[in-house]
């Protein structure tokens, strides 16, 4: 390296230290006279290439590219370069020539401080064909797209498989990017709703027409690169309605957590705010909550988890809503020290689960006055942790898991029977070199973890966020979009469907899909994109030969002297003999109005015919308006799935 380039780039450096201190990494530098080896962070042994750079820079990370003559490896590059995921720039000392961009991208690329150079005579037939290909499909994906079903491998230009596009709304992400992703129904107008995190703050959509999806509201917020949701729903008796609040972590602002006041839906939504202990947090998560519809499983009052604040090194801080628009503190975990299983607390996102079985006297320890038992799952960046958190005030480790490979372990759901997890690493592709890896745990000892299988991809597209419905996972997979598996065998799932809401290219990077939400009672599941916004699609690999599982209707009525019978239908297959699970929500009645709260269905081979769920009441004489509880089917067995309606209401009279 020349010692004119060395200074140049060593004043380049600390301008940036400057103006980007609360950048999440050290910027990446890129030089003639580099080399593409390493992470390119040290000023002494940048990178040689923009593309090397491209797959090393992290969510929101910085390129800093010096003078001189750089040629991209891929003409996708360009818009990875362009998208809101990274921040590249030319040097503002030295010209930085770029060849091999699209013209079409040209002007843009400029305003970062890249000269491009354009020989279109010297580019054969094939080549500008693609890069207009890449300008036309970038284009369309930056305008609101209509329906258009999956045929051949295309829903129009986003490359898919048994998933249909139902309608975009691109208008926020065309300006700012794209964050997380959560929905709900709400119980008041049975309105569905997707709730989606930008760079500036938090938009909510209406989805009910999943063809014309739009925005009721926005909430704004300060400038931040993640923002992460979770919704809480309860029953308000005073006024006779459900309420529901959003809660939204914001990391690096003084946003920390802020809550959006749905309860106006549809007409409008307002910020809440309320004293708070912190001021940042990389991500939130509910306790003992149903992810459709935001109510309490157990009747008792969720607990917020915030997941790597900035106090107490970013361990997991819980906070009571037993007041919904004011979480109150419980507890976080104590000092490394005092608990089992290693020093790593810091959680970087968590997910929890209400166990009953015989784990629940066998492996928790505090769970003996409850029952059941409230397992936190803790994503913190090493390894999988799993806490007994029946007791939030004490919580208690009961294993650390780690794992091969283990780079930089990022979030996971749980299967619907409990005994697996799915755990996503975001940065393995990336730093070793793995094609797409979905690590899945056997859980059915709390205490003792154990790997019992991986899910790998076709490519090194980054696995970021996935949850389970069903026996499907839907995983927000970067680059790729949104990956769906079926996980009948839960320790070697197998993809089924794909939507790619990112098609200029597959590779390792942080451009496309940042979540998924696969809860809305429709059965369509919601994708935020970070530079395209929003997305509605249909999951068409549900249609299988074992059958697909749900309720004949989404409304079933009894008088309190009767049972409620609610009739469940085996349609599309009969192959093989199948299973599902069902449990009650308490809505606005509560565990004294009926006298079972979960079964199982069965059908043998061949078996077509509808089961029903038949739920004993109690008749307590008094006089009562009209009362609802809420049955979900969950847990299919057999390769059966679970299609709309998959949750119902029982009116009790």
């Amino acid at each position: 390296m020349t010692i004119r380039l060395l200074f140049g780039l060593l004043g380049l450096f600390a301008c940036y230290s400057l103006a980007h201190a609360d950048s999440p990494e050290p910027p990446l530098l890129v030089s003639e006279d580099g080399t593409d080896i390493g992470d390119c962070q040290d000023v002494a042994s940048p990178c040689q290439s923009i593309s090397y750079a491209l797959q090393r820079v992290g969510k929101h990370g910085r390129i800093d590219v010096a003078g001189g003559t750089f040629a991209l490896a891929d003409p996708a590059d360009a818009i990875y370069m362009l998208s809101g995921a990274i921040d590249i720039r030319g040097s503002s000392k030295e010209r930085t020539h770029l060849v091999g961009v699209p013209p079409q991208f040209a002007a843009e690329l400029e305003k970062l401080g890249f000269h491009i150079i354009i020989d279109s005579k010297g580019l054969d037939r094939q080549t500008r064909a693609q890069h207009e290909k890449l300008a036309v499909n970038q284009q369309r994906v930056m305008a609101s797209a209509a329906a258009v079903n999956c045929v051949g491998g295309f829903a129009d230009v986003y490359p898919c498989s048994n998933v249909d596009l139902l309608g975009q709304v691109s208008d926020r992400a065309s300006s700012v990017r794209g964050a997380d992703i959560w929905g709900f129904i709400d119980l008041n107008t049975h309105r569905e709703y997707a709730i989606m995190g930008y760079q500036t703050g938090t938009s909510v959509y209406d989805v009910t027409d999943p063809e014309n999806p739009a925005e009721v509201g926005f909430v704004d917020g300060q400038s931040t690169t993640w923002r992460d949701i979770k919704v809480h729903q309860a029953w308000n008796a005073a006024d006779g309605r459900w309420n529901a609040y959003a809660y939204i972590s914001a990391d690096s602002t003084s946003d920390g957590l802020f809550i959006i006041d749905l309860t106006d839906l549809p007409h409008r939504v307002s910020r809440l705010s309320y004293p708070s202990d912190f001021s940042a947090a990389h991500n939130v998560y509910l306790t003992d909550t149903d992810f459709s519809t935001g109510l309490s499983i157990t009747g008792d009052a969720p607990v917020l988890i915030l997941a790597g604040s900035n106090i107490n090194d970013g361990r997991f801080r819980g906070y009571s809503l037993a007041d919904p628009t004011s979480p109150s503190f419980v507890s976080a975990p104590a000092t490394p020290g005092d608990q089992p299983g290693g020093d790593r607390l810091y959680m970087h996102d968590g997910a929890s689960m209400v166990v009953t079985d015989d784990r629940r006297n066998t492996q928790c320890v505090n769970a003996a006055a409850s029952d059941h038992c409230d397992i936190v799952l803790d994503f913190n960046e090493g390894s999988l942790d799993i806490w007994d958190y029946t007791n939030p005030g004490n919580p208690q480790r009961l294993s650390t898991t780690p794992y091969s490979n283990a780079t930089y372990t990022h979030s996971g759901w749980w299967s619907e029977d409990q005994q697996f997890v799915f755990l996503q690493d975001e940065l393995d592709e990336r730093d070793r070199g793995l094609q797409t890896t979905l690590r899945v745990f056997d859980v059915s000892d709390l205490t003792a973890p154990t790997l019992a299988g991986t899910w790998t991809g076709p490519t090194r597209a980054i696995d970021h966020n996935g949850f389970v419905r069903g026996n499907r996972y839907y995983m927000s997979n970067y680059s790729r979009g949104l990956t769906i598996l079926d996980i009948t065998n839960a320790a070697s799932p197998v993809t089924v469907g794909r939507f790619d809401s990112y098609p200029s290219g597959d590779g390792v990077g942080f451009p496309g899909a940042w979540g998924a939400y696969p809860y809305l009672p429709s059965g369509n599941v919601a994708i935020s994109d970070i530079d395209s916004g929003l997305y509605i699609v249909r999951d068409n690999t549900l249609s299988v030969a074992e059958g697909t599982l749900s309720f004949t209707t989404d409304a079933f009525g009894a008088d309190e002297s009767q049972s409620l019978v609610l009739d469940v239908q085996r349609t599309g297959g009969s192959q093989g003999a199948v299973s599902a699970e069902w449990e009650v929500l308490s809505a606005t009645a509560d565990g004294t109005d009926i006298l079972v709260s979960d079964g199982t269905l069965n059908w043998a081979n061949t078996d077509a015919a509808a089961k029903s769920v038949t739920i004993g009441l109690n008749d307590d004489g008094a006089a009562e308006g009209l009362e609802r509880i809420i049955v979900r089917l969950k847990a299919p067995t057999g390769g059966a799935t679970l299609s709309s309606p998959s949750m119902a209401s029982g009116w009790i009279s």
